[in-house]
């Protein structure tokens, strides 16, 4: 796949999302097109790794989760099973 680098946010661009509040545990692996202004993006959203948002008219809501969280971002196994 050939994309050009410069249509989507830089890391230091994608940092100050996160200081807009927006989660994004992974910013090296998260694309956001720069025709997607910083303002659509609602504090309290979540961004997982290997997400790739586009579109001058895309809006994304607080509490949203895009994408499906990394293996890390889960709770441990153990913790989720019941003794038996």
């Amino acid at each position: 796949m050939n994309e050009n680098v410069n249509s989507y946010y830089n890391l230091e661009q994608l940092r100050k999302f996160q200081e807009h509040g927006v989660i994004i545990p992974d910013l090296s692996s998260v694309r956001i097109g720069r025709e997607v202004a910083m303002k659509k993006f609602a504090a309290g959203s979540t961004l997982h790794p290997f997400v790739r948002i586009n579109g001058p008219n895309t809006e994304i809501h607080a509490g949203a989760n895009i994408g499906e969280p990394a293996l890390q971002d889960l709770p441990p196994l153990c913790n989720s099973l019941k003794a038996m």
